[in-house]
Parts: C-alpha cells; sequence; structure tokens
C-alpha cells in the first residue's frame, strides 16, 4: 500500500468520524483483561470493519493486488504485518494502559476505527485474499 493510498483511508476514517452514529450502540462499560476483550469481541470487530469502511475509495471496485474488476465479491483485508486482533490490542493498549481500569465498550470501537489510520486495510478480490491469508 503507499503512503498516498495510507493518506487516503487515514482521510476517509476521520471525515467519518465527524458524522458517525455507529457507535451509540455500544454501552457496555468493559472490566475484563485486553485479550479477554478482544477474543470476546472479534466477530463484532469483524463486522464493525465490514460497516464503517463503506463509500468512498472503499466504494471502488477493483483489486489493490491483481487489478481486476471483474470479481462477484471485494473484500476488506487486514495487512499480514498487523492483523485484527493486533490492531485491536494496539487501539485498547493505546486507550486503557492500565488493565485495572474499566473502559466503555464503545471507546474500544471507536478507538480501534481510529487505529487503522496508522494500518493498511486492503481491498482484494475473493481470489486474492485467499491466497494472501494462505502465505506464510
Amino acid at each position: 500500500m503507499t503512503s498516498e493510498r495510507l493518506a487516503q483511508q487515514k482521510e476517509f476514517i476521520q471525515r467519518k468520524l465527524e458524522t458517525c452514529k455507529q457507535f451509540d450502540k455500544y454501552g457496555l462499560t468493559l472490566v475484563d483483561t485486553n485479550s479477554v476483550i478482544i477474543s470476546s469481541l472479534m466477530g463484532e470487530l469483524r463486522n464493525i470493519v465490514l460497516n464503517f469502511f463503506k463509500g468512498g475509495l472503499y466504494s471502488i471496485k477493483k483489486c489493490e493486488h491483481c487489478g481486476t474488476e471483474q470479481s462477484k465479491q471485494f473484500e476488506r483485508a487486514h495487512n499480514k504485518g498487523m492483523s485484527r486482533s493486533q490492531v485491536a490490542l494496539s487501539a485498547l493498549s493505546r486507550i486503557r494502559p492500565d488493565e485495572t481500569k474499566s473502559v466503555k465498550q464503545s471507546s474500544f470501537i471507536k478507538a480501534f476505527i481510529e487505529e487503522h489510520t496508522n494500518h493498511p486495510l486492503w481491498i482484494l478480490c475473493k481470489e486474492c485474499h485467499k491466497k494472501y491469508d494462505a502465505k506464510v
């Protein structure tokens, strides 16, 4: 991913966060360890990525690896160097360095999205995503 593309992703996130009401539904207070919180919310974190990263540069239907526009399905993929769970841990550690303190679920989810300003989120065709995930 180019630095220009990452800058576009950062701008997209910042602009969308200004008006997004998507986090309002998260009203719980989280008290477990960071690793337990993350493992418990992995499905929700996947869904939030799918829902938040729509429109703008994410509406372009072109694989960022092979360039195809002919795929039936395009998918968002976290960079292998920083998986979804690692992005989540980075966000949670940033806003909650002391695991004995509670944290609002909405604050964590928002921090998780904000963390993507530093970590690429690829748009890949289904075939390239499978190959990308299968590489050792």
